[in-house]
């Protein structure tokens, strides 16, 4: 079966042109006589372990980063603007979509203003819309948990016995607050990331990304 495979891909014509099928099987095994498969590539392109899932990665971190730094931000000014603002931008990521999210990235910064690219993948700059896109829910849920987790921070009593011995506001943020606040975050990290990298599939169809999401 496998010989009548190869020889049905050599021959086969589409348009009096040779059908592009037998290059997206090249990475799969067909010698051998086993039936073994080998790592499955789209146009030589492999799905696993290059730059193609890179960008699922970039958008775990993107919102992994800066979903604390509004979380902060948010808890040390309760009840002033940047309080405010902080928890529009979290009641927004919460609420739109992300495919939703990747078609307003892709009209506002790609065709209105022309400022990144509008789809595929060839350089860094492709990878920023659909990173904001799949990442900016995840990046609101962390934001809003860190924000409740230093409130809780903010007025514990180790907080104002430090603040009672004199130290900078800088050091009992970072050495007091920070590190005990972000507890909760690190305990839902492996699940969050899970959920960014699954939820690629249709922003990758989204920005024309030649990766997983193709085969769904």
């Amino acid at each position: 079966t496998h010989i009548a495979l190869v020889d049905r891909v050599a021959h086969l014509e589409v348009g009096g042109q040779d059908s592009t099928l037998d290059h997206r099987l090249d990475g799969v095994g067909v010698g051998g006589g086993d039936g073994a498969v080998g790592a499955v590539a789209v146009d030589d392109v492999p799905l696993f372990g290059s730059r193609l899932d890179n960008w699922a990665l970039a958008a775990a971190g993107f919102a992994l980063f800066f979903g604390l730094i509004l979380g902060i931000v948010a808890a040390l000014n309760r009840g002033k603007k940047l309080d405010f603002v902080c928890i529009l931008i979290a009641i927004i990521g919460t609420s739109i979509p992300d495919f939703i999210m990747g078609s307003v990235l892709q009209y506002f910064f790609g065709i209105k203003w022309q400022i990144l690219p509008v789809a595929q993948y060839t350089s860094f700059k492709h990878t920023i819309l659909p990173s904001i896109a799949v990442g900016f829910y995840t990046l609101a849920s962390i934001s809003r948990l860190m924000r409740s987790s230093m409130l809780e921070v903010v007025s514990s009593d180790y907080t104002k016995t430090a603040r009672a011995k004199g130290l900078s506001d800088f050091r009992i943020t970072v050495k007091h607050q920070i590190r005990n606040a972000i507890t909760p975050i690190i305990t839902i990290m492996g699940p969050t990331v899970a959920s960014v990298l699954t939820g690629t599939f249709v922003i990758e169809a989204l920005f024309a990304i030649p990766g997983m999401g193709k085969h769904y």
